[in-house]
């Protein structure tokens, strides 16, 4: 269970609350994938990194600014090492889901949200069971999948948002209340 606030106004976090987002979920994975990388690099056999970033890495979630840059991060570190994972047996995959069914969605987007509002009660129920991503992320490494985008669905509004971000970004911000 997080003990501290992930979400909300940038004016309203804390700087060490802040702090603790950016090293949760940006400085303790790429240590450990440098460390993973520096173990693996001159391994003869088959080796799978795999970094879970966030919907919010790519799309502009309202009251999500320190999530979303710490998750764009990791998108980062994966397309920037690509060149050099190449003549190794490393495969790197990263993850990107919309929503998990962790109890993140219930304590820090949640309150965030319009109360009755059709998307944010569409948002509740259509988060992914971790079992079955889990499942899914080891079929799509062992196939050489370098991005895992889920479910199908943010697949679409991700590629939607690269074409029309102004507009994907007034959809996304439809079921947020406005201070």
């Amino acid at each position: 269970m997080l003990h501290y606030q992930v979400f909300g106004a940038i004016n309203d976090l804390s700087l060490a609350e802040a702090q603790k987002v950016l090293q949760l979920n940006t400085a303790v994975p790429l240590t450990l994938s440098q460390l993973f990388i520096q173990d693996h690099y001159w391994t003869r056999r088959p080796s799978y990194l795999i970094n879970l970033a966030s919907a919010g890495g790519e799309l502009p979630l309202p009251y999500a600014a320190f999530h979303s840059a710490s998750k764009a991060a990791l998108l980062g570190f994966a397309r920037g090492s690509r060149f050099e994972l190449q003549v190794t047996q490393i495969h790197l995959m990263t993850v990107i889901p919309s929503l998990l069914a962790t109890g993140h969605f219930q304590q820090q987007t949640a309150p965030y949200l319009k109360a009755n509002s059709l998307i944010a009660q569409l948002l509740a129920h259509s988060q992914l069971d971790p079992a079955k991503v889990a499942k899914k992320i080891v079929t799509s490494a062992l196939r050489g999948q370098q991005i895992l985008r889920l479910p199908l669905a943010y697949q679409w509004l991700a590629a939607f948002n690269r074409l029309a971000p102004r507009i994907s970004r007034k959809i996304i911000a439809q079921p947020y209340r406005t201070r």
